[in-house]
């Protein structure tokens, strides 16, 4: 599972690479579990928007859904492929359909 973690690797090139040490490393048949930031509801936000946690400021690289769609290379995506984390597997939405939020995930087989 990688949970918000690319954001804080700014290089595409670089942040591909570290996915791709990860599921070579795992066997056939693994998953990956992928989550981080996007600028599309909100598209005016800057490409390394500053954030606050716990009083510190810090930043971030967010990806387009297709820059996070390419981490996923070489691998089966399960559907809804990648989608806002507020759409992921929306039938079983219980109280209608959530907003939309700028962060998109994704689940893959590697195969």
């Amino acid at each position: 599972m990688l949970l918000g973690v690319t954001g804080t690797v700014f290089d595409d090139d670089q942040a591909h690479a570290l996915v791709r040490h990860l599921m070579d490393r795992l066997p056939p048949g693994s998953f990956l579990v992928f989550e981080d930031g996007t600028n599309t509801v909100k598209p005016d936000a800057a490409d390394a928007e500053r954030l606050r946690d716990e009083g510190e400021v810090y930043s971030c690289r967010l990806r387009t859904p297709a820059e996070i769609t390419r981490l996923f290379d070489g691998l089966e995506l399960v559907d809804p492929g990648v989608v806002p984390v507020s759409r992921w597997r929306l039938e079983s939405a219980v109280f209608g359909v959530p907003d939309e939020v700028d962060a998109f995930c994704g689940v893959a087989r590697k195969p």
